[in-house]
C-alpha cells in the first residue's frame, strides 16, 4: 500500500490548486493536511477570490469512515470560502462511491479520468 502522504501546489499559470493524496490516512495526517491546505488556500484567495481545485486521488486508498467524514466537513468549509469548481480524480469505482458519499457540494464532481476532470474544471 502507498505511504500516506499529500502534496499541495498552486499552478499560477492555470490558476489551479493541485492536490495529490496518497495512501491510507490517519487522523494526524488529515489534521496536517487541513492545516497546510487552509494556509495555502488563504494565500491564493488574497489574489483570487475563487479558483478551481484538482485533487489527484488516484493513489488514495478507501479511507476509514472517520477520515472520509472529516474530509467531507473540510470540503463543505472550503465551499463556503471558494466558489470555484472542485474535481476529484480517483482510481477505482469504490473510491468514487466513497468520495461521492462523503464529499457533497454543488461545484464538486468525482472523475476516474484526469483529462476529463481538467476539461470540466477549465470550462
Amino acid at each position: 500500500m502507498e505511504t500516506a502522504s499529500y502534496d499541495i501546489r498552486f499552478d499560477e499559470q492555470r490558476g489551479l490548486l493541485n492536490l495529490t493524496l496518497r495512501g491510507f490516512w490517519s487522523l494526524e495526517t488529515l489534521d496536517a493536511f487541513r492545516t497546510e491546505l487552509v494556509e495555502v488556500a488563504a494565500r491564493v484567495r488574497e489574489q483570487r477570490p475563487s479558483f478551481p481545485v484538482l485533487s489527484d486521488s488516484i493513489a488514495f486508498a478507501v479511507q476509514s469512515v472517520e477520515v472520509a467524514d472529516r474530509l467531507g466537513e473540510l470540503m463543505l468549509a472550503g465551499a463556503q470560502v471558494n466558489s470555484g469548481r472542485v474535481a476529484i480524480v480517483v482510481g477505482s469505482i469504490l473510491n468514487k462511491k466513497q468520495a461521492e458519499r462523503a464529499l457533497q457540494a454543488p461545484n464538486l464532481r468525482v472523475f476516474v479520468d484526469k483529462e476529463e476532470a481538467l476539461e470540466w474544471l477549465m470550462q
